[in-house]
């Protein structure tokens, strides 16, 4: 079963007929589908996209983190739940584990989607994705258009500083080290997916 059946499946709005996600993560997890992976998805809801995760990664350990206490009716033997806030860094330290993906589907804030990214990217080993990125034009989420300091605007920035690295006759101008691993970062509508490199 595809991965956009799974979300109908399940009932996650990251498939068909909404957000769509799922062509776009066919893609990205084709050829890790089957590995012993750790997944991190931020924002659990009613644990349906866990659930999908599930099915579809049969060998992988899925985690999810949720403010919500009452999240922790969908642990199981696959699910593992961490209750805490992802805009707190000591939270985000708390189950800054080595993932090998990270999916953000929190609170949407700009401000959490970045303060994520930058506690859990280090131990990030394979993709870090972050959902409805729309949320960077809205202002009730932070954002606002071609606003500073939101999350499309940090990955903006971060695609000048990953390229002016590679000169070695220029100065890094402001990249931290934790990013230099960075291999790739993709904007699709919506969806903003980081790769590490090799």
């Amino acid at each position: 079963m595809n991965l956009s059946s799974l979300a109908i499946k399940h009932g996650t709005d990251k498939g068909p007929g909404y957000h769509n996600y799922t062509a776009l993560y066919e893609m990205m997890f084709a050829g890790i589908r089957e590995e012993p992976l750790k997944i991190l998805e931020i924002g659990v809801l009613e644990g349906a996209s866990l659930r999908m995760w599930c099915d579809f990664f049969p060998n992988a350990e899925i985690h999810g983190m949720d403010i919500n206490s009452d999240c922790n009716v969908f642990a199981d033997d696959r699910i593992t739940i961490h209750i805490g806030d992802q805009g707190d860094r000591r939270d985000l330290e708390k189950i800054g584990i080595d993932f090998d993906i990270v999916i953000d589907d929190g609170s949407h804030c700009v401000s959490d989607q970045i303060e994520s990214f930058k506690v859990l990217w280090p131990n990030t080993r394979l993709i870090y994705v972050v959902e409805d990125v729309y949320t960077s034009y809205k202002k009730r989420y932070g954002g606002g258009y071609r606003r500073s300091g939101t999350a499309v605007e940090f990955f903006k920035d971060l695609v000048d500083d990953v390229n002016v690295s590679r000169f070695k006759d220029k100065p890094q101008e402001g990249l931290p080290r934790c990013y230099n691993d960075i291999g790739m970062i993709q904007f699709s509508p919506s969806m903003i997916a980081i790769y590490k490199g090799k």
